[in-house]
């Protein structure tokens, strides 16, 4: 039998409980920065979201991103649920309640002939947020996401000039050849002189701009290039916004140069963003009260490129209100809402009132409160090194601008998933180790006590063993 020194026992036994964590901590889920692979994997996801056109099997139309989350569904909803990217939040439970509540309104208003649609819708939805959720774990990651948007966004520039000067789309054209695109929107009025409004791989001028909206203020403190290079890369971004000729993408874009300018101006004062949120609901407030129609009724008059469609919008407005009253707990589903005779097209021009109009008020209370969930969180995270920091005020100022913004917009297709992705792209800033980005915090071992002194305790004596003279025959017990 082999026996042991004194000191070794000594060691051994000292470093049980290291041991057992150890075991445990390899046991346990790994946690950290995405793999390769995961990357790899994040990279095909922005390749399906510029494939224009859908195909149709067995009855169900899917396109490329929509064929992407049907197939990394499992995988992905797996890695989040065993706790592979960090642990599971309060903004996670309030989205996934939001997707799984479009399931049961639409199970509600149409019964089991809408089951499969409501499967994919949620697929889609959930799907997208946890592309960004599980692939997106750390401040590198993170820079990857935003590269990728870049690149993404790169690759759609010249096709975008091109779809501008001569309304022609070559991209579109291409994927013509294997799939089934949708005609361009048309344009029926010049814009600020401009005939052509580019839409890009997406279904409306409008899903192009906020698409690449988000990639403001995110190119501008992201990246950690020379300033030049940084603005060039916000430049691109601008170039392509304006391509759109939509308003709210223009408006998401201003919004977010006006946060940032603040943020450099008044970096010497530490409230300055609750003094901007305070200056802001001033504003809206004195809108309210002095202003026919209110903060959105000023809004829609005076910034939007097309006057009368802020009419249209306020008119919208009213009667998705009315229809919310009228059905609040699963809404209309996919049935028709009530609207004037000559407000011909369905689509609602506010993201917020058509959840609620479509699928009730649960829907728009869980999905506000997931956001909001993951908001505050980021805001009170400390122990942020400074490139975090900059990485957070690029995020969240990306999604300030949109949140507000999608009061006039309504997001389908490919880009509304891209939407939940950005949201769950964010999750990380919190939701890893407080202590550290790589590593987990250490607890004690359960059934065992930590080796640390607690304060105010006596420090006890460690027992020793003397070790044999070197060259000293270790003697038997009894011999």
């Amino acid at each position: 039998m082999v026996r042991r020194t004194g000191a070794e026992a000594v060691t051994a036994g000292a470093g049980t409980p290291s041991r057992r964590a150890a075991a445990r901590a390899a046991a346990a889920p790994a946690e950290g920065p995405a793999s390769r692979w995961e990357h790899r994997l994040l990279a095909g996801f922005f390749v399906t979201l510029v494939i224009p056109g859908s195909f149709s099997v067995a009855g169900f139309t899917l396109s490329a991103s929509r064929l992407f989350l049907l197939l990394a569904f499992v995988p992905l909803f797996l890695h989040w649920f065993r706790g592979r990217a960090w642990r599971i939040t309060a903004g996670d439970v309030g989205i996934l309640l939001y997707c799984f509540w479009i399931w049961v309104a639409l199970f509600a208003v149409h019964g089991p002939g809408r089951v499969p649609f409501a499967g994919i819708q949620f697929v889609e939805m959930f799907g997208g947020y946890l592309v960004g959720r599980t692939l997106v774990r750390s401040a590198e990651d993170y820079r990857t996401f935003v590269r990728y948007l870049f690149w993404t966004m790169a690759f759609l520039f010249p096709f975008a000039l091109a779809e501008f000067l001569t309304g022609w789309s070559p991209l579109r054209a291409i994927s013509e050849a294997f799939l089934t695109v949708e005609e361009r929107t048309i344009n029926l009025q010049p814009r600020l002189g401009f005939v052509e409004r580019v839409q890009g791989p997406f279904a409306h001028s409008i899903l192009f701009g906020l698409f690449c909206s988000l990639g403001v203020a995110n190119f501008f403190f992201v990246f950690r290039e020379a300033l030049v290079k940084r603005l060039a890369r916000v430049g691109m971004a601008l170039v392509m916004i304006f391509t759109s000729l939509s308003s709210a993408p223009f408006l998401v874009a201003g919004l977010q140069l006006i946060m940032m300018g603040w943020d450099r101006l008044f970096a010497f004062m530490r409230a300055r963003w609750v003094v901007l949120v305070a200056i802001g609901l001033a504003v809206v407030v004195a809108l309210e009260i002095l202003v026919e129609g209110g903060a959105l009724g000023f809004v829609f008059e005076t910034f939007l490129l097309v006057p009368k469609t802020g009419y249209f919008r306020l008119v919208t407005l009213e009667y998705g209100v009315l229809s919310v009253l009228n059905h609040p707990f699963f809404g209309i589903g996919q049935g028709e809402w009530v609207r004037p005779y000559w407000r011909g097209h369905p689509t609602i021009d506010n993201f917020w009132l058509a959840i609620a109009v479509r699928y009730g008020l649960p829907a728009l209370v869980f999905l506000w409160f997931g956001i909001a969930c993951n908001v505050v969180a980021i805001l009170r995270r400390t122990g942020l090194d400074p490139d975090e920091q900059r990485q957070r005020r690029g995020y969240l100022i990306a999604l300030a601008g949109l949140l507000m913004i999608l009061v006039s917009v309504s997001l389908w297709g490919p880009v509304s998933t891209f939407v939940l992705t950005y949201v769950g792209a964010g999750v990380w800033f919190y939701a890893r180790d407080p202590v550290s980005a790589g590593s987990r915090r250490e607890r004690p071992p359960r059934g065992g006590e930590d080796d640390r002194p607690r304060p105010g305790a006596r420090a006890r004596p460690v027992r020793t063993t003397r070790l044999p003279p070197r060259g000293a025959r270790a003697r038997r017990p009894g011999g």
